[in-house]
């Protein structure tokens, strides 16, 4: 009888994927089957970024980083970010790279207190939560926002399909509540495992009851690298 092999399923675009997948054990990786099966393709817009009378920029994704960097020549801003790893990919871009909170509710608190000078620009795709701009404008610190690029919904692939299909253990690492509804109208009533990465990811999720739905500690890379271990661990045979 051959033995139960896992799959982890990974629905990150391919490159985030791929990043994500070589930062976990090897010991874990090479007993699994990894499948990459992207919702999500990031299409930048073809539009110029006018930073003039802007004091600094907020970045709550790499993609926003990406698409920026793409559209301006100009690094000599403070770019406020989300996370540690939204910081390093504005960072490495060259940009005044500073890390204001792990999520967007707590971005706004940290700028709202910290009150940097001059307006502000939320660099985002065409689906974005939290309201960033609208709610520190509300309460007195000046922000616009620039659409750069569009996160356009694909369909999981033959081999995701086939694998939701089968009798092994299924391990799905979340990383958006968008993210989250796209897996979850796509995905077979069967019992998957769901690492969600926030509680608001984990919200987005009204699946079958038989769904482990496990969220990670924090809403970071690391929690999730241990969180998706973990889950990996308890799904290997022995």
């Amino acid at each position: 009888m051959t033995a139960s092999r896992p799959t982890l399923l990974m629905t990150r675009p391919e490159v985030a994927s791929e990043r994500f997948v070589v930062s976990l054990d090897p010991k874990l990786t090479e007993r699994v089957r990894v499948v990459t099966a992207p919702l999500i393709r990031v299409v930048h817009r073809d539009i110029a970024l006018d930073l003039s009378g802007i004091a600094g920029v907020i970045f709550t994704s790499a993609n926003g980083v990406h698409a920026a960097s793409t559209a301006t020549d100009r690094r000599d801003l403070p770019a406020f970010c989300v996370g540690p790893a939204t910081t390093r990919a504005a960072a490495h871009a060259s940009w005044e790279a500073r890390q204001v909170g792990q999520d967007a509710e707590s971005l706004i608190t940290g700028l709202l207190a910290a009150r940097p000078d001059g307006p502000l620009l939320h660099i985002r795709g065409a689906h974005a939560r939290g309201d960033v701009a609208e709610v520190l404008t509300k309460q007195g610190l000046t922000c616009g926002e620039t659409v750069l690029y569009d996160q356009i919904a694909q369909p999981l692939s033959p081999e995701a399909q086939t694998a939701l299909k089968g009798s092994d253990a299924v391990i799905v690492p979340l990383f958006s509540p968008r993210t989250a509804a796209l897996f979850q109208a796509q995905a077979p009533a069967r019992p998957v495992t769901v690492a969600a990465i926030s509680p608001a990811v984990a919200q987005a999720l009204n699946g079958p009851a038989d769904w482990d739905i496990q969220i990670a500690e924090a809403p970071d890379a690391q929690a999730m690298r241990a969180l998706v271990e973990k889950l990996l661990q308890s799904a290997l045979p022995g």
